[in-house]
């Protein structure tokens, strides 16, 4: 759960599982500005697998999904995005969703290079 307040900060090569999630609806709830999230596995999501959120104004906003792998095996999204962080969230086509029950995501993938990353 990275938090509104904080920027900048990298959630790299982690590994997730469903198992204990009792109210979370994802592995990784980025609330705070300019994340690069890259290199993530999760498996078996009670919702989404990834997600962006505005739990303050003008936060939530500048982030990148590269090259994560989803399975989600659930009823959601393997990329959720806030309908108010859409225009500025970045999620590349490298990105790999299994078994979401919504899709990829509710926003669609971009081909950018994102810091020298697809």
């Amino acid at each position: 759960d990275v938090k509104e307040g904080t920027t900048g900060g990298v959630i790299a090569d982690n590994t997730f599982t469903g198992d204990g999630m009792n109210k979370a609806e994802s592995w990784v709830n980025v609330k705070g500005n300019g994340y690069l999230v890259t290199g993530n596995r999760g498996t078996e999501s009670p919702r989404d697998g990834f997600q962006t959120f505005i739990a303050a104004e003008g936060w939530g906003q500048g982030n990148r999904f590269v090259a994560n792998h989803a399975e989600v095996s659930g009823e959601g999204f393997g990329f959720r995005i806030d309908k108010d962080t859409i225009d500025s969230t970045v999620i590349t086509c490298d990105n790999v969703v299994i078994d979401a029950g919504a899709g990829f995501s509710n926003t669609t993938c971009d081909y950018k290079m994102v810091d020298g990353l697809f």
